[in-house]
């Protein structure tokens, strides 16, 4: 949000609400947040417009702000969730002023909405990935009730509100992270990996394993293997169409699984 060349945004302009919905959305997007030094304690110097060098003063306190403590919340999310660390972004709901959208991986999910008006706010918003239920705001904030799909939102003026549900990641003697970059999807399909290895159907089309959508170009997914750990394995991707039925493979691929550990494998369609 701000950085060492420019004027920080709070001598743009000194609107301490809004400047934490965008601090605050920084650590829920896409990307590694950077926070800059003083941002937590609303840090500025107006002098000349807040221009070079008065974007960069001392500190003048090191106190727990609230916004502090909630970009230490949001921190602890990012260290625990597999949907902030790997998920892309779905739009869910927006107009010019609110915007609600989640980010979900392999059942664990974030959804987060946005009201940047000075008005309360109520909607419902169907398709969040998250169970039925009551889920709590990691800010503070009211629950969110999803009940049979559906959500019934409530959102103050000038608010983010950041709902989880935090699911484990597999686990197994290796674990792999699967990318695979360079396709683009129409809506309404999917991209599956297959292969030779049992973790990866054993080449029957009906048992590969469906990847999450990251972004117009990615999907992922993450394998445990056991049997097949510290092995040789082949494996395609391939274009789940409409209906269900016709597929579209890529090139084929190879790679040693690792006998034990983590690992990341980043593939590309037509490599």
């Amino acid at each position: 949000i701000d950085n060492h060349d420019l004027p920080r945004f709070l001598s743009i302009n000194d609107d301490p609400a809004r400047f934490r919905l965008a601090l605050l959305m920084t650590m829920v997007v896409r990307g590694v947040p950077c926070i800059y030094y003083g941002n937590e304690q609303h840090l500025h110097c107006d002098t000349n417009g807040g221009n070079d060098p008065f974007n960069r003063p001392m500190m003048t306190s090191f106190e727990e702000t609230p916004l502090l403590l909630d970009l230490a919340k949001l921190a602890a999310l990012r260290k625990r969730s597999p949907a902030v660390q790997r998920a892309g972004m779905r739009t869910k709901w927006v107009d010019a002023d609110r915007w609600v959208f989640t980010r979900a991986y392999l059942g664990s999910c974030v959804a987060v909405a946005v009201n940047r008006t000075d008005e309360p706010y109520e909607l419902e918003v169907s398709g969040l990935e998250l169970a039925d239920g009551r889920h709590p705001d990691v800010l503070g904030g009211p629950d969110l009730d999803v009940r049979a799909g559906i959500a019934k939102l409530a959102m103050g003026p000038r608010a983010i509100a950041i709902f989880e549900q935090t699911r484990p990641l597999p686990e197994g003697r290796a674990v792999v992270e699967i990318q695979m970059h360079g396709i683009r999807t129409a809506h309404g399909e999917e991209v599956q990996v297959c292969g030779d290895a049992d973790e990866l159907g054993g080449w029957d089309v009906s048992r590969a394993v469906t990847m999450e959508w990251i972004d117009h170009q990615t999907w992922a997914t993450t394998i445990p293997f056991d049997t097949s750990a510290g092995h040789e394995i082949h494996y395609k991707f391939l274009i789940k169409r409409h209906g269900g039925n016709h597929r579209e493979t890529g090139p084929g691929h190879h790679r040693h699984v690792p006998a034990k550990g983590r690992d990341t494998w980043r593939d590309q369609w037509r490599s």
